[in-house]
């Protein structure tokens, strides 16, 4: 089992290299950005709904992706439908489709742990967070985010591996949307995320941590089945 999900993750990674150096700068930006958003945040007083907008819209919107690496196929994946190519060309393989979902998660994990240590890591020392959270709650508060990008992404890799270029496009452009729409409405509310979240850390410490990573490998058991499932009763005419 495990050389065959090796063997996927080895080869989308060596093909996705250039992808990796693009996601890092991306995070390094996201790390900088995010750092005056987040100092602002907490020095501002009183209504900080603006600053709580572009941060909770901010964290959604990097976080989600951060399991992916941006390589060649995602500049017109909607056109060529490469992943379903590339699916259909596995599936002829001596590989289940329970493999075939493994492999996607380690890539995510692995891409994950990566990007999250570009962001997370600089971002305690150059923004405000190392003043309010000791570093046991600061790991709690980047580990929360990181089970949230883990989530979404899992989410994502149902939508890369369940239907066409075109599908997985528009679903892209809805999350969109919708992270702008949970950011209003937390702002329209006055429930930061990101400021909740440091909250929850302070509050929970490591059980902070605990609970999502829990809450994580559910979420994970729940979108493996059914991404297993639909691989496995998928049609593939086009």
């Amino acid at each position: 089992m495990w050389s065959n999900i090796w063997f996927i993750v080895k080869a989308d990674m060596k093909r996705a290299k250039w992808g990796y150096i693009i996601s890092a700068f991306m995070y390094i930006y996201f790390c900088f950005f995010g750092s005056f958003i987040v100092t602002d945040l907490f020095e501002t007083t009183g209504n900080r709904g603006g600053v709580g907008f572009l941060a909770d819209l901010m964290f959604l919107c990097s976080l989600s992706c951060i399991g992916f690496v941006m390589s060649g196929e995602y500049r017109s994946y909607w056109q060529s439908d490469v992943f379903t190519k590339k699916l259909l060309y596995l599936r002829s393989l001596p590989i289940s489709t329970k493999e075939l979902v493994w492999a996607r998660y380690v890539q995510i994990g692995i891409n994950l742990l990566i990007m999250s240590a570009i962001l997370f890591i600089p971002l305690y020392f150059i923004s405000l967070l190392d003043d309010i959270l000791t570093v046991t709650e600061y790991i709690s508060f980047a580990v929360l985010w990181m089970c949230v990008g883990a989530c979404s992404s899992m989410v994502f890799a149902y939508k890369e591996l369940s239907g066409s270029g075109k599908s997985y496009f528009w679903f892209c452009m809805i999350s969109v949307a919708g992270y702008m729409v949970v950011s209003g409405l937390c702002w329209y509310w006055n429930f930061g995320l990101v400021e909740h979240s440091v909250i929850f850390a302070q509050k929970a410490g490591l059980l902070a941590a605990v609970f999502c990573l829990v809450i994580t490998a559910l979420w994970g058991w729940f979108w493996g089945r059914m991404t297993n499932d639909k691989i496995r009763r998928r049609e593939y005419a086009r």
